[in-house]
This record gives C-alpha cells, sequence and structure tokens, in this order.
C-alpha cells in the first residue's frame, strides 16, 4: 500500500470518527432537552395541580362558579335547624330523607347560578329600586315577630349583625337571585295564560267524592221476575234509610258488595273516570249527606250516598258540622241485663239532673266514662256529619245550638250530647272556586316553564362538577405539553439537519479528493 492511500484511508476513518462523534453529541443534546422539558413539565404540573386542588370549586357552569365552602355552609345550617327539633341528621333512620335534602340543595344552587350566568351574559341587573323594594319586604316580615320596633332593635342589637344596616347588606344577598330569576324569566312568564274554560276543565277532571252504597247484584241473563224483585229491595231499603236507619248497619247487613260491605258501604274518595257511568253520574250529582235513587248499572241496583267532595287533597264541599259535648256511658258486650239496667237508670239520672239545671261539664268530668273527654267537660270539639254514624247523626243533628238530647243508644253505649254551635255545610261552585283554580294552574304553568328554561340554559352552557378533570388535562394539553412537543420536535428536526448536511459535505470531499 502506498503512502498516498495510507493518508488517504487515515483521513477517511478520522472523518467517520468525527461523524460518530458528532451523533453522540446530538443524543446527548436531545437527552438534555428532554430532561430539562420533563423539568418544567413537573414544576408546572405540579404547581397547576396544587392550585387546582385548593380552589374552593363544587361546580361551574359557564364563568359562574359554585363554591364548595358555601353549599356545605348551606347544608351544615340546614342539619342543625333539624337538630334544634331533635332530630338527628346522622342517624341511619334518617339517611335517605337527608340525601333527598342535600341534593334538593345542590339542585338550588345551580339553578341560582344558571340563572346568574345568564344574567351575565344578558347584562340583566336588579336595580336600586328593586332592591330596596324586596329588602323592605324582608325587613318588614321580621319586624312582624316582634311586638314592638324597640324589641326589635334590641334583637339586632344583640346579633351578630349590630344594626340594621348591617343586615340589610345580609339579606341583599338573598334577595338578588330572587330579582333575577324573576327578571330572567319574566318575558316567559307573560306568554302564560290560563283561560276559564281551562278551570273548568281542571274542576271537573279534579273533584272527587267520598261515597258510600249498598249493591243489591243481579246476575247477568236474569229473568225478568227476578231483576224486579232484586228492584223491590233496593227501594225497601232506600226507603227506611230515608226514615232514618243507619246506613252503615243496612250495608254491612244488605250489601253484596264484598270489597266496601264491612266498612259499611264506604267506597273512599274516587274521581271521574273511576266507576262505571250510571254510578258516577248519580254520585257526582249528589251533594254531601244526599241519598240518590235506586241506580241501576252493569253490577245491579245501588244506593248511594255522597259523604264528602274535594279537589285534589283540599275540600271544598264540607258536610254540616256541629261543636258539641257529650256524657257516655258505655256498655260491656258481657254485662247482663241486670247491669244493663244499673246503667239505664244512671244515664237516667244524669239526664234529670240536666233537666234541672245541672252544669253539664261537671256531671260529664263526674260521670262520663269516656277517658279521652272527661276532663275537658265531655268536649268533642267539631264532629262532621256522617262520622259518629247515622243513629248519632239523626239525633245530635236535629238539635238547636245550647241544647242537649235525650239519652239514646249508639254502639258505645248511652249517650248525653250537648251542641253549642252549628256549622252549616258548604258546597262548592265552580264560581266559588275559580279564581283558586286559576291561580293554581298559573303557578304550574310557570313552574313548567322555569323548569324547561333551567334545562335549555343547562344544556347550553354545560355543568362541570368538582373534579373538572377534563378541564385540567385541556390545560396540561393546550398550554404545557402542546408547546413542549412543538419546541422539542423543531430542535431535534434542527439537530438533524445541520448534522445531515455536515456529513454530506465531508462525504463529497472524501469522494472527490484526489490521491
Amino acid at each position: 500500500m502506498g503512502r498516498q492511500q495510507k493518508i488517504k484511508m487515515e483521513r477517511k476513518k478520522k472523518k467517520e470518527e468525527g461523524t460518530l462523534d458528532k451523533g453522540k453529541i446530538k443524543n446527548i443534546i436531545l437527552k438534555s432537552i428532554a430532561m430539562f422539558l420533563i423539568a418544567i413539565i413537573v414544576v408546572f404540573g405540579a404547581t397547576y395541580l396544587i392550585a387546582y386542588k385548593d380552589r374552593d370549586v363544587e361546580a361551574k357552569i359557564g364563568s359562574t362558579v359554585i363554591k364548595k365552602s358555601e353549599l356545605n355552609a348551606r347544608i351544615e345550617a340546614v342539619k342543625n335547624q333539624y337538630k334544634s327539633y331533635g332530630i338527628d341528621p346522622e342517624d341511619p333512620q334518617y339517611a335517605s330523607i337527608f340525601e333527598s335534602i342535600i341534593e334538593q340543595i345542590r339542585e338550588e344552587y345551580i339553578n341560582s347560578a344558571v340563572v346568574e350566568e345568564y344574567a351575565k351574559r344578558n347584562n340583566i341587573k336588579p336595580t336600586d329600586e328593586e332592591l330596596k323594594e324586596q329588602i323592605d319586604k324582608e325587613i318588614e316580615n321580621i319586624k312582624s315577630g316582634f311586638q314592638s320596633e324597640e324589641e326589635y332593635k334590641k334583637a339586632i342589637e344583640s346579633s351578630k349583625y349590630k344594626n340594621e344596616e348591617a343586615l340589610r347588606e345580609e339579606i341583599k344577598k338573598y334577595v338578588i337571585p330572587d330579582i333575577l330569576e324573576a327578571k330572567c324569566l319574566a318575558p316567559i312568564y307573560s306568554q302564560i295564560k290560563v283561560t276559564e274554560e281551562d278551570a273548568k276543565n281542571y274542576f271537573n277532571e279534579i273533584t272527587q267524592v267520598r261515597a258510600r252504597h249498598i249493591l243489591i247484584k243481579v246476575d247477568e241473563g236474569a229473568d225478568e221476575a227476578t231483576i224486579n224483585e232484586k228492584k223491590a229491595l233496593a227501594e225497601q231499603l232506600r226507603e227506611r234509610i230515608l226514615k232514618g236507619e243507619d246506613f252503615a248497619k243496612l250495608a254491612m247487613e244488605y250489601s253484596e258488595d264484598t270489597g266496601s260491605k264491612d266498612n259499611g258501604g264506604d267506597l273512599g274518595f274516587f274521581g271521574k273516570g273511576e266507576m262505571v257511568k250510571e254510578f258516577e253520574d248519580a254520585a257526582f250529582s249528589l251533594k254531601p249527606g244526599e241519598i240518590s235513587e235506586v241506580i241501576k248499572s252493569q253490577y245491579g241496583f245501588h244506593i248511594i250516598q255522597v259523604l264528602e267532595t274535594k279537589i285534589r287533597g283540599r275540600s271544598y264541599d264540607q258536610p254540616e258540622k256541629v261543636k258539641a259535648k257529650h256524657i257516655l256511658i258505655t256498655i260491656d258486650k258481657t254485662a247482663t241485663q241486670e247491669e244493663i239496667q244499673k246503667k239505664i237508670d244512671l244515664v237516667n239520672e244524669i239526664y234529670d239532673k240536666l233537666l234541672k239545671g245541672a252544669d253539664f261539664d261537671s256531671l260529664a268530668k263526674q260521670y262520663s266514662e269516656d277517658t279521652n273527654t272527661k276532663d275537658s267537660g265531655g268536649d268533642l270539639g267539631e264532629v262532621s256529619k256522617g262520622t259518629k254514624g247515622d243513629v248519632w247523626d239523626n239525633v245530635v243533628f236535629s238539635l238547636k245550638k245550647g241544647t242537649f238530647s235525650k239519652p239514646f243508644e249508639t254502639t258505645e253505649g248511652y249517650e248525653i250530647v250537648y251542641v253549642y254551635d252549628k256549622i252549616p255545610a258548604v258546597t262548592a261552585t265552580f264560581e266559588s272556586v275559580k279564581d283558586e283554580i286559576i291561580k293554581t294552574l298559573e303557578e304550574q304553568k310557570r313552574n313548567q316553564a322555569r323548569s324547561t328554561w333551567l334545562n335549555e340554559r343547562k344544556t347550553e352552557y354545560g355543568i362541570k362538577y368538582g373534579n373538572m378533570w377534563d378541564e385540567v388535562t385541556t390545560f396540561f394539553n393546550n398550554k404545557i405539553f402542546g408547546p413542549i412537543k412543538n419546541v422539542f420536535i423543531n430542535l431535534k428536526n434542527s439537530i438533524q439537519s445541520n448534522s445531515g448536511t455536515s456529513t454530506e459535505q465531508n462525504n463529497s470531499n472524501i469522494q472527490g479528493e484526489n490521491p
């Protein structure tokens, strides 16, 4: 091998070693950059997570934050209120109740946040006049709980507020959400209309009656003679009721409705569409206390008495009532005839004393065997017609105010009843309850409209709850990982580009060099 060739080989070897050295340098640089970037990620990431962990956030709706501390304070206040009533919120038997209460409180806060977010986006604010008016109302409500202005002022001075101005500032915090909601929803509420026809339909739909009946069954396919016989029995029973016999007793004896006869024929409350048409038409045409004609249905013959009517849990039709006192002498079922006669003699003796002017209350305290009422002079309070049996009703409701009955026999024994007040029956008509029904329907429609509006806004704005991991990952991707990744790629490409150019040039020089 010649000298020139040796020199050429040595030069080539040195060039290759130089290229390898540059590759090692490139890797070292890239590793250093990577470590540096990782350090940045750790520092910034840890800082963000610590800051995030400490944020007082239960949920976010748009830019509106529900503070965890405020929510928890409200929950604790509610729990303390129940504790003051002797109810322990931690007691397992109340667990489901308080779970529901806490969920309602959360929903309250979310709804308020939705309204606040909508108000911010649409520049809706309470005016000074609106705030003052609402705060004044709240102050007046507070004052009404005190007997004098002086008591009210003393109470404020001894409270944490110290003066009315501080109290007004506190009230302001709570009235603002209400005012905002009213202003936000005002355009929707203004479109709500309830017509008289709507009210009539509602009245018809929700009116319920409580009735009792006696059913004389007629089998399908019965001949005419049998049908006439059954009808005649029903007519006889109706006449006996009209003459004063106990409806309930006759129902228990004769009714063939196995579902109600043991309750004296009482069907409870029912609305329209729940009974066969013939029965329904008759029942809804009666006033409380009235007895129907004999009614034919697919089941047989009915005698119906309406006891009371109501509209969705509220009684509008009221039966006749008395305020009464009684003296009760009980009869034991195992009593002998001699013992019964002694009881009869006693009640007659009491009656004679009353006739001679003895005080009813005093005699009741002395003789009455009703342990629930004797200490109060036998006072029964208000008694509605239809609650103590037909015999009792026939005697007592025929009495004038301020008079007492003769002794009469009831299922409990022998009674003497004194009526000290009478309350006439009240029969509701559509006209008498129309305004209230319209208000009820308007309130229902407002609640429905509010619920729909809130749900639409929740969907529009989105709700991010306490964890908010999406927010964390978005922050890292957009603010840290993304930019750093781009820097890393650019540096890598730059190094590779520079390294590649130098190598190519060196190879060209080596190949083109003359021996």
